[in-house]
């Protein structure tokens, strides 16, 4: 019912969040790189990343973060929670704001 997410390259063997209702798909690394970068190589140097993945995908019906990641790259300051964005807005007195969330791949 429930899935543990760890991450082995931030030197921890903590569960770092649980997804709950986990859901499975295919990771079809073909069509994934030829939507995203146009070809199927894995000689393309983002395509590499993608076939060196496993074969498949998960999802859920939610994620509940157990402990912040840090992955001591200078950026972690600016990985924020969504509560952690309202309350800069709301410290900042903004009236606008421009925001943006990176994805895989």
């Amino acid at each position: 019912a429930k899935v543990a997410i760890k991450c082995s390259a931030i030197g921890s063997d903590e569960v770092l969040a649980v997804i709950n209702a986990p859901v499975f798909f295919d990771n079809r690394k073909e069509e994934i790189c030829a939507r995203t970068f146009g070809c199927m190589s894995e000689e393309h140097p983002k395509a590499a990343t993608i076939f060196a993945q496993g074969e498949f995908l998960i999802s859920g019906e939610s994620m509940r973060f157990v402990k912040r990641p840090a992955f001591n790259d200078g950026n972690d300051q600016y990985r924020l929670t969504p509560s952690e964005i309202k309350a800069k807005i709301v410290e900042k007195d903004a009236d606008v704001v421009y925001a943006f969330q990176v994805r895989n791949p």
